[in-house]
């Protein structure tokens, strides 16, 4: 009766233990001044983060405070799943940094760590097999399967193409132009937001006009290096070609300083909605199967601030 009982109170006990053993552990905090997906939970204010949970963010950035004292920024219409010691970009844009401990972001294969303290850089997904690196402060080191490719200093601007063998640096011209492409969804998606909510509209409106200004002098350097280079490659090149493709190159690098400007005010878009968030949007993102992560069913994701509170991730 003894051995009868004691084997009830063992598999009582052990069930549980080994029931906890296997779920996903809490590896962090997400926060946001308006709405954001965690897993298939929508979520406001600031929700819990497992192991493994995809994080989308909507009008808004989102940050992601991770336990080992990683800091990540998903930018406005972006995604990426989370683990306890990396940020796995999916699309978009996410800011990695360095705030007491190294962080990393991982995108197409590769990984851009901040390993120094105050180091940052924005990372960008601008296609399959393509990444942009613009680095804010100190330097990221972009390596892939343990080997470094090259270490991006801030103020600095890479582009990565993927080969099967090998990794492809682009110019700056490039570069600029796939981020462009992504920047483009992202300011879509807050002037999208602008139209129902005013309070949004002189952000929206003032970076509308930053980028199309951004965009036009691209154009123009584009056009005039282009046909400067053909001349180049054909043998026609003068003397005042040599100097203006030099000048140009010169504008190219202005831009890039232009670029980050605003790339760091877009990234960092946290005005808060007055009045509640716009419904949730039917992006291309949704279309193509992105919030198709199986969640773990963990209570507590919602959790908004309380009224007056403010959010501790400033």
């Amino acid at each position: 009766m003894r051995l009868f009982l004691y084997s009830v109170v063992v598999l009582f006990v052990a069930f549980p233990l080994g029931l906890l053993a296997t779920m996903p552990q809490p590896v962090g905090l997400a926060a946001s001044e308006s709405q954001f997906v965690v897993g298939s939970s929508t979520v406001e204010g600031q929700g819990t983060v497992f192991e493994g949970d995809a994080v989308r963010t909507l009008y808004l950035s989102t940050r992601v405070s991770l336990k080992d004292g990683g800091r990540y920024v998903l930018g406005v219409d972006s995604e990426g799943t989370v683990y306890k010691d990396r940020l796995v970009l999916r699309y978009g844009s996410a800011e990695v940094a360095h705030k007491g401990r190294p962080a990393r972001i991982v995108a197409s294969s590769l990984d851009v760590a901040a390993e120094k303290p105050q180091s940052s850089a924005i990372v960008y997904l601008t296609g399959e097999d393509r990444i942009a690196v613009q680095a804010r402060a100190g330097e990221v080191t972009v390596s892939r399967s343990g080997s470094k490719i090259a270490t991006v200093a801030a103020g600095e601007l890479a582009s990565f193409r993927l080969g099967a063998k090998r990794v492809e640096r682009l110019d700056a011209q490039k570069a600029l132009t796939d981020i462009g492409r992504v920047q483009a969804e992202q300011l879509s998606m807050l002037v999208e937001a602008s139209k129902h909510y005013t309070c949004l509209t002189p952000t929206a409106t003032g970076l509308s006009r930053s980028f199309a200004g951004l965009s036009s002098q691209l154009a123009s350097v584009q056009a005039s290096r282009s046909a400067i280079q053909d001349r180049i490659d054909t043998g026609r090149a003068t003397s005042n070609d040599l100097q203006l493709m030099a000048t140009l190159n010169n504008r190219l690098g202005t831009l890039t300083q232009s670029s980050a400007a605003f790339s760091d005010e877009l990234v960092n878009q946290t005005n808060p909605f007055h009045h509640g968030p716009p419904p949730l949007p039917a992006s291309e993102h949704t279309v193509h199967g992105h919030d198709t992560f199986v969640h773990h069913g963990q209570h507590g994701h919602i959790a908004p601030f309380p009224p007056g509170h403010h959010n501790p991730f400033h």
